[in-house]
């Protein structure tokens, strides 16, 4: 046998040998990306697919008695061939055989809970265990509270139809000491941060706002979709890849409106900038904080001991800042302040040619705006007439006629391809508050585009558009509904995934806590803007310490000052010199 060459690698691929055909599996270090975009479908036609449906389940409907009778007709021999083949006794004999195996219990136990349980999570009690707690908590005296008679009484929580036969069937599977079936305790429908495997939704976010539930009879109410929206990616793949942020599913009579009250993929978070002339109600409590600090400064300087100086250390500056000035120059006061409010602008979905823009009272068109920037760049010849803007192709007076042309002329044009030379006319579409997902021409894997707050933008799709199924939060209230009954409320669009880890950074600092702050202009930080928590910020830039105007500076005992606990000016900390700071708004 020949000896192996030395300095040759194990990984060298033997003389002769077939070369082994490359892993389609995306890189590991592609961390965020999913499944690609695309291709995209034809052009979907939902009141033609309702229809399909609809007649499907009727002709269903209408054997449904001639199976039954076909089952009344077979002989007593022939069940029981059929319930003999048709039983799980088998499956369930083999699985009762493996439940009951003391060698295989205790590991297959440890493996359930691994595979369920998140690291750094207390293992579940034993039975003993819980036998034991249950017989001290029952020895207990019992203690009675007394009832708030002026307290307001405690909302009921929120459960979707069928949740109640769904906790008792949970209930009856939390019996086996294997929890084989037990569900998850889950408190959370958000994935947790650096743990993308363990995103397990078992608890539905319902919609954000309250809205009439459709009728019965409208066809598009049946229809389920389910978009996503992702982040454009900064890195260009081959693949089009997809980073996503939110997963919604929405009903085809779901408006536009109703899915942008439920976004929360970010860049909304933008807060209000105050006037430059503080109100009347500002000045009297910067007056009332600085009287609060002159009494706090005397009583502190009559309790100082003689024994002890107190003394500021130095600011060590650097030559110069982020703005390149140099720093022998005296900063300027920060002229921008921020409410704690969030700024409202228009938004607008672009698909198939349209623009579908809000227009609620006090925000931009941005329908409007994008049509005149396309205009403005349009480069097409001067003798081609060009279509008007703000008109619909093929107007009707019947809204279904008008959506059935606007669906067949969508479906005659090819889907936009990026830097395919194509060009697409963009018209004007309904308003949000009137655009519904099933009217719009739209198809499966295209991205489209969502903009907002000025140039934030995004990419939606849709996965999938299927009937609506038993089993699903059902939009319809209850048939023969009671007086006494709880209101019906309408659970779409149902958030399913919202990833934080990609939509909220964490602080560049700690690398732990959410973000809340941009500072700019800031040399302790080492970039501008730096985005990082309250923390943090208080660390690096702690309040000024206070000496006695008696005495000078000089060797001595500092005196203790809390730090990270009180509210101080952003003017009243160390190193702020040119330093502005922004606050970021959480995500609700």
């Amino acid at each position: 046998m020949p000896r192996p060459v030395r300095g040759a690698s194990r990984l060298s691929p033997t003389p002769g040998a077939v070369p082994a055909t490359p892993s389609n599996l995306p890189s590991k270090n592609i961390r965020y990306y999913n499944e690609p975009l695309g291709p995209p479908s034809d052009v979907l036609d939902p009141a033609a697919f309702a229809k399909r449906v609809e007649d499907a389940l009727a002709l269903a409907q209408s054997k449904l008695a001639e199976i039954k009778q076909g089952w009344s007709e077979l002989g007593v021999e022939v069940e029981e061939v059929l319930k003999e083949r048709c039983s799980v006794d088998d499956l369930r004999a083999e699985n009762d055989q493996i439940r009951n195996d003391s060698l295989i219990r205790p590991d297959l136990q440890h493996w359930v809970e691994d595979r369920w349980l998140p690291p750094n999570r207390p293992r579940p009690p034993r039975p003993h265990e819980r036998r034991a707690q249950a017989a001290k908590e029952a020895a207990k005296p019992v203690q009675g509270v007394e009832p708030q008679v002026d307290g307001e009484p405690e909302p009921e929580p929120f459960k979707l139809p069928g949740q109640a036969a769904l906790d008792k069937a949970f209930e009856e599977a939390e019996q086996s000491g294997l929890n084989l079936l037990k569900r998850p305790d889950v408190s959370h429908y958000l994935r947790k941060s650096k743990m993308p495997d363990f995103n397990s939704l078992i608890l539905l976010r319902p919609s954000e706002i309250d809205v009439a539930p459709p009728a019965r009879t409208d066809p598009l109410a049946h229809l389920v979709y389910t978009i996503t929206f992702h982040s454009i990616p900064r890195i260009v793949h081959k693949t089009p890849y997809s980073v996503q942020r939110q997963t919604l599913v929405c009903l085809g009579s779901s408006t536009l409106s109703h899915i942008r009250s439920n976004l929360m993929i970010g860049g909304d978070n933008v807060p209000v900038e105050k006037s430059g002339e503080s109100d009347d109600e500002e000045k009297q409590e910067a007056e009332k904080d600085t009287e609060e600090d002159e009494v706090e400064d005397e009583d502190e300087a009559e309790e100082q001991p003689e024994a002890i100086e107190v003394y500021d250390r130095p600011q060590q500056r650097l030559a110069g800042n982020f703005g390149g000035e140099s720093g022998e120059e005296e900063a300027e006061e920060r002229p921008t302040q921020w409410k704690n409010e969030r700024r409202v602008t228009g938004a607008a979905f672009v698909a198939e040619g349209r623009i579908y823009a809000d227009d609620a009272p006090g925000v931009s068109d941005y329908a409007d705006i994008l049509l005149k920037g396309i205009a403005a760049i349009d480069k097409r010849a001067a003798d081609e007439s060009a279509v008007e803007v703000n008109d619909l192709p093929n107007p009707h007076a019947n809204h279904a006629a008008e959506v059935a042309a606007a669906i067949q002329a969508a479906s005659q044009v090819p889907p936009l391809v990026a830097r395919s030379g194509s060009k697409l006319d963009y018209v004007r579409g309904s308003p949000l508050r009137e655009a519904k997902l099933g009217e719009m021409p739209l198809r499966m894997g295209q991205p489209y585009l969502f903009v907002h707050q000025g140039n934030s933008e995004h990419i939606w799709t849709v996965d999938d558009v299927r009937y609506l199924h038993p089993s699903d939060p059902s939009p319809f209230p209850p048939e023969g509904d009671a007086d006494d009954a709880p209101p019906h409320r309408l659970v779409y669009p149902v958030t399913t995934h919202l990833s934080r880890q990609i939509g909220q950074s964490r602080c560049i600092v700690c690398d732990r806590e959410a973000i809340e702050l941009a500072v700019l202009n800031d040399e302790l930080l080492g970039e501008s803007p730096a985005l990082i928590c309250r923390s943090c910020f208080e660390a690096v830039h702690p309040p000024k310490r206070k000496e006695r105007e008696d005495d000078a500076k000089g060797k001595g005992k500092r005196r203790k000052v809390d730090v990270g606990h009180e509210r101080v000016r952003d003017r009243d900390r160390e190193s702020m010199d040119g330093v502005q700071v922004v606050p970021i708004l959480i995500e609700r």
